[in-house]
């Protein structure tokens, strides 16, 4: 996360088995568009977003990698400097979840855990084929902290609360790192700072 005075720019990545829409989630989100013969995948794609939140504005980086085991070894090269990620399964897919603790291990490995983490179980449409409940789901996000949600991706249910709760959650982040920084700097330093910007 890049912290200025004026924008706040942000990369956050999707991770989680392969099929389980990542991709059909940002292309929600982005383009409002749905598309069911979406293509796993290789290696990782992005779009960026801007928006203001809380008069800050934000420009966020959604980082889609991929899922498929043959490419799990790059994820980490997209993780590096991850202000956030978005852990997301398929409803209809108990695997999926299951794979939910591997995923965020590796992810942890990488960033530290510093990083904001949010739950995603996609699929809603598809209730007649849910293998994962929602209870089940959240209690599992709940036990380390994190925000769970349900969506769609077809039809858009859900999916732009997700994002807005992401980028609500890191601008608080930055205010965060702005005060404990403040607070950190010697009263000198402060006001030598604010003599030398002055000029």
């Amino acid at each position: 996360m890049i912290i200025a005075d004026d924008v706040l720019m942000a990369r956050a990545v999707l991770i989680g088995d392969s099929s389980v829409g990542k991709t059909c989630l940002v292309n929600q989100f982005i383009h409002n568009e749905f598309n069911p013969q979406e293509v796993s995948t290789i290696g990782a794609l992005y779009e960026t977003y801007s928006s203001t939140v809380n008069g800050k504005r934000i420009e966020l980086q959604i980082w889609d990698t991929s899922g498929q085991e043959k490419f799990k070894s790059l994820g980490p090269v997209y993780y590096r400097d991850a202000a956030a990620a978005i852990l997301v399964f398929d409803l209809t897919s108990r695997n999926s979840f299951l794979n939910l603790s591997s995923w965020l291990n590796l992810f942890k490995n990488v960033t530290g855990g510093q990083s904001i983490i949010v739950v995603v179980g996609n699929k809603k449409d598809l209730s007649d084929s849910v293998n994962v409940t929602e209870n089940e789901a959240r209690e599992w996000a709940a036990s380390f902290g994190y925000n769970f949600f349900v969506t769609s991706a077809k039809n858009g249910e859900g999916v732009k609360e997700v994002f807005e709760s992401l980028m609500h959650s890191l601008v608080e982040k930055e205010n965060d790192v702005r005060s404990r920084v403040f607070q950190q700097l010697p009263k000198k330093q402060y006001v030598e700072t604010n003599k030398s910007c002055g000029c």
